[in-house]
């Protein structure tokens, strides 16, 4: 559904959990950042920023080869415990990937 006018550009932070499962789900989703991020006004540095928690999965490193265009990008260092899960005794362990991302002033946005 299409954002209300008066949600765009709006946000200081937005949180994404377990988003990124396939490369086709990477434009949509990068567009919504965009429109849910302002780039920060010339001359300063972006104040809002998103926080992505996601599984490692082959997508992840999709998304952020083509994130990079508009966000700067940073890992969040997180400790072992904290980015493991394991949903019963024995069963497969993944790790969870943190990110910090914040707009970049240059960036325009490209179609839709």
């Amino acid at each position: 559904a299409p954002l209300e006018e008066a949600e765009i550009g709006d946000w200081d932070m937005v949180v994404c959990a377990d988003c990124i499962y396939e490369r086709r789900g990477i434009r949509p989703l990068l567009l919504t950042l965009l429109s849910l991020i302002p780039p920060p006004k010339r001359g300063t540095s972006s104040r809002a920023r998103v926080i992505i928690a996601n599984y490692e999965r082959s997508a992840v490193d999709n998304f952020l080869q083509e994130a990079r265009e508009f966000f700067d990008v940073v890992g969040i260092p997180c400790p072992e415990p904290l980015c493991r899960i394991d949903c019963q005794e024995g069963a497969f362990v993944s790790a969870v990937r943190l990110l910090e991302m914040r707009r970049k002033s240059s960036t325009v946005t490209r179609g839709g």
